[in-house]
């Protein structure tokens, strides 16, 4: 215990924090197509993934700004950490285009 209510100095930051500012970001995908043997433990959502599973390609086509996939989506997480975003919260275009 310290006498006198003093507080110690804070350590001397060293990397990674010396390297630059943590930044945050919102990830809000839109329709997302596991790959890779990916599950969901929800019944539901197996049943709705199994169904849409065969008009997957067709979305992609008619509608590319709301659909990724699980690959998809962990490249733009890892390309975003490494070299951040121009946007704090990131839609599903967003996703897609960080990986392309």
């Amino acid at each position: 215990p310290m006498s006198g209510g003093a507080m110690p100095s804070p350590a001397p930051c060293t990397p990674p924090c010396a390297r630059r500012e943590q930044a945050v970001y919102a990830f809000r995908p839109a329709f997302i197509q596991p790959l890779h043997g990916i599950t969901s433990r929800t019944t539901a959502y197996r049943v709705f993934y199994a169904v849409l599973r065969p008009l997957h390609p067709l979305l992609t086509r008619l509608l590319p700004s709301y659909v990724t996939t699980t690959e998809q989506l962990g490249r733009a997480m890892l390309a975003v950490a490494k070299h951040g975003a121009p946007r704090r919260v990131l839609e599903n275009r967003d996703i897609v285009a960080v990986t392309t």
